[in-house]
């Protein structure tokens, strides 16, 4: 199915480096699948044994990211959740990605998260930022502090989201410690994404003018520990501390799986009223250090659950869908007069939208059509059977493929969201005139083919997508139709569907097969055969649909 070409230009993500090698970040452009591998024909080479040849790829469908294993050795994980070979996973902003010795962070082109800078101080003051000794962590928290651990563990698994749990953390510390300030933050460059804060007098948010110290954040990050910054080891304060007027700073990395996803920062200022006097006491270092270690498996065991979901919800949509397919498809062969037709259709793993059908029609005419629902699931199913619905009635009330597509164009150009439409060709196959009256409403997957000669592509005017354009008319085209012809419909799932380096299977593919074909059954199993060797597995990556329908002499011939 062919989308707006707004709708994939502009779209892409990021993976950022968390962990492994160096590695710059890297952008992923939505128009065609991206391999990742260590073979050199990958889009993205990742050189490191324990990266296979070709390893995991990520592909854009319906304005949604997946990507797939293509049966890597070591795994690819999202969340921590080792995927399924061969099995489109969805991602999507902040997911952590890890193939062989590196994780990546996903940033989307919608995410847009609040940031706030940091103060460059890191040449003036980072003598003054120290490692927090292990000793020191060892401390034991007086009863309080104790208590409040034993809480805050306690309250984690009812936190339903990442919001909900910066929230506790966030609470806990505050209440634990006597520090003004108290901030859930992730780098994203030189400057910080916000995740969570609590200010002096409650504030929920920093004033415009607030930054972050940089120093802190990059020995934290350098040391993989706990480090802290005090006023009180320097008689003369460098003036960047001055301006910010912090006097105590702490910063505790938050790990997942031993990679550093996000920081704790905490920080008393002079002009903050309490801050002026305020001192850490002795055990603070290892109650903020017992919260850190606490959240980060916490955070791991969310999102790992939160992948898990995702997966489970496009399974449910997926089979739902398709058991609304099922009712609605006709018998897999059959013969309708002097037409005899054979189809197959395999729901994929990511969109359940086709639809076909072929129907009888007085005079001894035929119609049928296939096409494509944008989007997945449920919402796909129920456009599918409206717009098939109504096809029908129109089909038999005109007998005629534009005057029913420009019927059924008014009513779902009102019905379907903003963004959906649906890919469809639809003809009539006439007899007594040896002729297919047809339109082509921006489908473009078909062939036709005469005898033993091999398929080929027809040029035709076309129209635009159903649902885009309710002013704008469809005017039926036609073609000679004799005894021995034979159209080839399929869905854009059998062309596209990527092999395991992320290659498409394509329309020259497409032909040579069928070429080889000397019937309608042949042809249809023949693809489907093609396409599982092609893909290396028989979970293909989107719904496949094709059908052949051949006029053949008389009115009784058999399949």
């Amino acid at each position: 199915m062919s989308a707006p070409e707004s709708s994939l230009s502009t779209r892409f993500i990021k993976l950022e480096p968390l962990a492994g090698p160096p590695i710059e970040s890297f952008t992923i452009a939505g128009d065609k699948p991206c391999s990742l591998g260590r073979q050199g024909i990958c889009d993205v080479q990742l050189p490191d044994r324990t990266v296979s040849r070709r390893h995991a790829v990520v592909s854009f469908k319906d304005d949604v990211w997946f990507m797939t294993d293509l049966e890597s050795r070591h795994g690819t994980y999202i969340n921590g959740v080792r995927l399924e070979v061969n099995t489109p996973t969805r991602i999507g902003e902040g997911n952590l990605i890890r193939l062989g010795p590196w994780t990546f962070r996903v940033r989307t082109s919608e995410s847009a998260p609040s940031t706030l800078p940091t103060t460059n101080d890191v040449a003036s003051s980072s003598h003054r930022v120290q490692r927090v000794p292990k000793q020191e962590l060892k401390t034991v928290p007086h009863q309080e502090r104790l208590n409040l651990l034993i809480e805050f563990a306690g309250a984690l698994p009812a936190a339903k989201d990442e919001k909900t749990l910066g929230q506790a953390m966030i609470q806990v510390v505050v209440r634990g410690t006597s520090f003004a300030r108290a901030a859930w933050i992730r780098k994203r460059g030189a400057d910080v994404e916000l995740l969570g804060y609590h200010g002096p007098g409650g504030a929920e948010a920093p004033s415009t003018s607030f930054a972050f110290s940089r120093s802190l954040l990059n020995a934290a990050e350098q040391s993989k520990g706990m480090v802290r910054l005090s006023s009180e080891s320097q008689q003369n304060p460098t003036h960047s501390m001055m301006d910010l007027g912090i006097h105590s700073a702490i910063c505790i990395p938050v790990f997942i799986d031993e990679t550093i996803d996000s920081f704790l920062y905490l920080d008393a200022r002079a002009q903050e009223g309490a801050g002026q006097t305020a001192r850490v006491e002795s055990d603070s270092a290892a109650f903020c250090d017992a919260v850190g270690r606490i959240v980060g498996p916490a955070l791991g065991n969310l999102n790992r659950r939160h992948t898990e979901e995702q997966n489970e919800e496009i399974l449910r949509e997926v089979q739902a869908a398709g058991s609304a397919q099922k009712l609605l498809l006709p018998p897999p062969h059959g013969q309708l007069g002097q037409f005899a037709y054979y189809m197959r259709l395999r729901p994929g793993r990511i969109v359940a939208g086709d639809l076909f059908n072929i129907v009888e029609l007085p005079g001894g005419k035929v119609a049928a059509y296939l096409g494509d629902v944008a989007g997945k699931g449920v919402g796909a199913a129920i456009n599918m059977a409206t717009t098939q619905t109504m096809l029908d009635i129109k089909l038999r009330e005109s007998l005629d493929p534009a005057v029913a597509l420009n019927a059924v164009n008014q009513v779902i150009s009102r019905q379907l969201p903003d963004g959906k439409f649906v890919s469809l060709w639809c003809g009539v196959f006439d007899a007594q005139n040896g002729i297919v009256r047809f339109v082509d409403a921006g489908h473009g997957h078909w062939l036709m083919r005469t005898g033993t000669y091999k398929p080929q592509r027809v040029t035709v005017e076309g129209g635009t997508l159903l649902g885009v354009a309710p002013e704008t008319p469809y005017v039926a085209e036609q073609r000679p139709f004799p005894v021995g012809s034979r159209l080839i419909l399929f869905s854009d799932g059998v062309v596209e569907q990527p092999a395991p380096d992320g290659e498409q299977f394509g329309l020259d593919r497409m032909i040579d097969t069928l070429a080889a074909a000397d019937s309608t059954d042949a042809e249809i199993n023949g693809i489907f055969d093609a396409l599982k060797k092609f893909a290396g597995t028989s979970a293909l990556a989107d719904d496949v649909t094709v059908a052949s329908i051949e006029r053949r002499e008389g009115s009784t011939a058999g399949l």
